[in-house]
């Protein structure tokens, strides 16, 4: 019988699916003449980077190749040694999940063998690198970090990079900055700026605050007809979400959508601020909305509560 680590590691990536496309060749067929492309580069330029970080995401990935996380870390590790951006996030999102593997009483002898390794690494330092490096993903991630750890100028400063370069995770927490006078001097102006800026490419939370600002007249002029406006948006964009984002969820295998459903509803019993309280509330339904559709029911996994809608 295989053990849950095993079955986790086949769970994301569609690569064993032989599912076919419009002009009806095999997209596992094509997932394997990528592998060979990748391999056939790495051949002759051991050093390439979109070769090792495109392997590494189908060791990942499971696509076109068989599943294997230590062959993916040894490309993405190899992919950062050359300074590349996305092999440092990788490389932190790996070892992060290796750290976390052991939550919930897996005692495989490889789950062992891999959080042994990841605990001589300083994840914090991968996830900087990635974030000084330019990774979008990754200075997301790490101004979040620095919202929970430092004075706040840190976080504003990497969602600035991030919001920069279009993100709208990026653009909403600069905002947050804004509207809160963290890391930065507080100005309402510019929070409604950079919340639009999110809310204009689909992000629901920055919909749902910039509708706030409009109904209250924060840093905008009082307006009930945009209020309604970005408020009916917000409504459709939730739906939307939930028949498509939602599907396409940014976990590394069915037990990291575990701990997100569990972690994130765990924050609502011990209170926090609106901007948390959203971003949670909104991973949590996306985990939950993962875990169903692959056959598990929270309450009967032992989570003991009951899925919670966006805000």
């Amino acid at each position: 019988m295989a053990s849950e680590d095993q079955k986790c590691e086949r769970q994301p990536g569609s690569g064993n699916a032989a599912s076919k496309d419009p002009g009806g060749n095999s997209t596992h067929a094509k997932a394997e003449d990528r592998v060979l492309q990748f391999r056939n580069v790495l051949n002759a330029d051991p050093e390439n980077e979109e070769a090792l970080l495109g392997l590494g995401h189908a060791f990942l990935e499971g696509n076109g190749i068989a599943q294997d996380l230590d062959e993916a870390l040894a490309c993405f590790q190899k992919a950062a040694d050359q300074e590349s951006a996305h092999g440092y996030w990788m490389l932190y999102r790996l070892y992060s999940y290796f750290l976390r593997s052991l939550s919930l009483g897996n005692d495989d002898p490889k789950v062992i063998e891999r959080f042994r390794l990841a605990l001589s690494i300083c994840t914090h330092d991968l996830l900087r690198r990635a974030a000084e490096l330019g990774d979008v993903a990754a200075q997301v991630s790490y101004a979040s970090e620095c919202r929970c750890f430092s004075d706040g100028s840190e976080a504003a400063a990497f969602y600035q990079k991030a919001a920069e370069q279009g993100n709208p995770e990026g653009q909403r927490g600069l905002a947050w900055r804004y509207y809160k006078g963290e890391g930065v001097e507080k100005d309402l102006v510019k929070a409604a700026y950079w919340f639009r800026s999110a809310a204009e490419q689909g992000d629901v939370l920055a919909q749902t605050r910039l509708a706030k600002m409009y109904r209250y007249g924060e840093g905008v002029e009082k307006d009930l007809r945009a209020a309604e406006a970005w408020d009916w948006r917000s409504q459709e964009t939730t739906k939307k979400d939930r028949m498509q984002a939602w599907d396409r969820p940014d976990f590394l295998t069915l037990e990291d959508a575990k701990r997100s459903a569990f972690w994130s509803g765990s924050h609502f019993n011990f209170g926090g601020d609106v901007e948390s309280t959203c971003e949670h509330n909104f991973a949590r339904a996306a985990a939950a909305h993962y875990l169903e559709k692959h056959g598990f029911n929270l309450d009967s996994e032992g989570f003991g509560y009951k899925i919670m809608d966006v805000q």
